[in-house]
């Protein structure tokens, strides 16, 4: 009986500083903490990285390696490639903006899988398995010169996010006036564009403001003295942006990553260009009617910031447009997207939300998911919606949503802890539509994978109907195993377990 347990392990080539920003290394920092949920191990390897973004890397569990060669030369891609093998990795992804043709077949030919982060096709050639764009600009002609097998990953759909800004966001209230002010002008601002904007805000009266610095930002000193002094709140690395993003009215941001962050959580922004690759994402963004661009930092004065600030301060219907069209831009889960494409994976799974009530209520009374039950009765409205939201609540209870590739929700998986602390019972339905494709093995391994690696549960346990064969069928290609029968509820039923601890 074959079965996949666990997920290769990932080796990730990116930099990180003043000059580079913090960009890259944090959209990948979001690919790794997906790919872990998944039980892979994550190592980076980089040139330069400061050590407040390598501690970042390292809480999440992933190993960071400094490499020794001189970098994007052809002895950094030999490096990577021999990393990669001595860790047993399949895939290395790369993100920068120096990793040439020659590198990427450098990688090629020591016959490891390539996925190549990118921003506007600045590379003369790709010959990656996978070109992986996410911006809102993202288009085929800007890969014209590529490998015939080379995938694209292109546009939002793939944002690359931290795991906080997959979870359930509340509805963004938008009040008719706003006064709290999110400043967040990306890991470095070498140009110090935060002090032109720390100005502004002063200019305009009954503002609270909370200004984000990046750890490499070399003016920290400067911006908290000055903020300080104007009764603004500074923080420095700052580990809770969802939240910060959820308080505000409005953002001032730059025009990198950021900006699909806020889109996520739906807050309104004012963006300022602070590199020549931020030019298209603001464009982007003000063109989807998700923020407006203000422009290059250089060209916008203290007082045509207030300006902006001061119209959308106000206007509660264009913050309104902006709001919704940035949550209808980016989901959060463009991570867990990019994983499900290494791993070959028909389905990845988020977290269940509220809003899933109504759908859960359908499939349960589905009649073949009702007949397989122990109970076929139709579940009633109210009793469906006292058990989900008390399931939701219940620390002991996790149900995950499965998705497909052409992101469909196509089931449910639910797992029950027993008192042990180390054991769980598993419930998993399939859509009836989407029964017989071979979902239910694949979305029971994604599943004890996720549970197995996040919150440390190894021994499963399912009881099964006797008379349901494709359930039994779909938990014994999953490597569950058992011959221990018996009664529940008046039906004979199989006992099946998977211990992960076990060869």
């Amino acid at each position: 009986m074959q079965y996949i347990l666990m997920r290769e392990n990932l080796v990730i080539r990116t930099d990180a500083g003043t000059q580079i920003g913090a960009g890259h290394a944090m959209r990948c920092l979001a690919l790794a903490q997906e790919w872990k949920a998944g039980s892979g191990m994550v190592e980076f390897l980089s040139k330069t990285l400061p050590d407040t973004i390598r501690k970042r890397i390292e809480e999440e569990g992933c190993t960071v390696r400094a490499l020794s060669a001189e970098p994007y030369t052809e002895e950094d891609a030999v490096e990577t490639a021999a990393c990669a093998t001595k860790t047993n990795a399949q895939w290395i992804v790369v993100d920068g903006y120096d990793f040439s043709a020659s590198y990427q077949q450098s990688i090629k030919q020591n016959g490891h899988k390539l996925l190549f982060i990118d921003d506007y096709g600045h590379a003369e050639h790709y010959c990656a398995d996978i070109v992986l764009n996410q911006n809102v600009y993202a288009s085929e002609e800007l890969y014209e010169s590529r490998e015939p097998e080379t995938k694209l990953l292109l546009g939002t759909t793939f944002a690359l996010l931290r795991k906080e800004f997959a979870q359930e966001t509340a509805e963004k209230e938008i009040a008719p006036a706003a006064r709290k002010i999110l400043v967040t002008l990306g890991g470095s601002d070498p140009e110090n564009v935060t002090a032109k904007v720390i100005e502004a805000i002063t200019s305009v009266k009954g503002l609270a403001a909370t200004i984000v610095v990046g750890g490499v930002n070399p003016n920290i000193q400067r911006i908290q003295t000055d903020g300080d002094a104007r009764g603004m709140e500074i923080i420095v690395d700052a580990t809770n942006m969802k939240r910060l993003m959820e308080w505000a009215d409005i953002a001032i941001s730059g025009g990198g990553t950021t900006c699909y962050e806020l889109a996520c959580v739906g807050l309104p922004a004012l963006s300022i260009v602070l590199a020549d690759n931020q030019r298209a994402v603001a464009e982007g963004m003000e063109e989807s009617d998700a923020a407006v661009n203000l422009g290059w930092h250089a060209d916008v004065s203290p007082k045509e910031i207030s300006d902006a600030l001061r119209k959308l301060l106000t206007d509660q219907v264009k913050r309104t447009t902006m709001s919704q069209a940035g949550k209808s831009l980016v989901d959060g889960h463009g991570a867990a997207r990019v994983c499900m494409e290494l791993a070959n994976e028909k389905l990845w799974l988020r977290d269940a939300r509220k809003a899933d009530c109504n759908l859960l209520f359908q499939w349960a009374n589905n009649r073949t998911v009702r007949a397989a039950a122990f109970h076929s009765e139709p579940i009633e409205w109210e009793d469906h919606i006292e058990w989900f939201l008390r399931s939701l609540s219940d620390r002991e209870c996790q149900i995950f949503i499965a998705i497909n590739s052409e992101n469909q929700p196509i089931g449910q998986i639910r797992f029950n802890s027993i008192p042990d602390g180390m054991t769980v019972e598993i419930d998993v339905h399939i859509d009836p539509k989407f029964q017989g494709k071979g979902y239910g093995s694949a979305l029971i391994n994604i599943g004890i994978r996720r549970m197995w690696s996040v919150h440390s549960a190894h021994n499963f346990q399912a009881t099964i109907k006797q008379k349901n064969s494709a359930s039994v069928r779909a938990f014994r290609k999953a490597g569950f195993s058992g011959e221990k029968t018996g009664v529940e509820h008046g039906f004979p039923v199989y006992y099946l377990s998977k211990n992960m601890n076990e060869d």
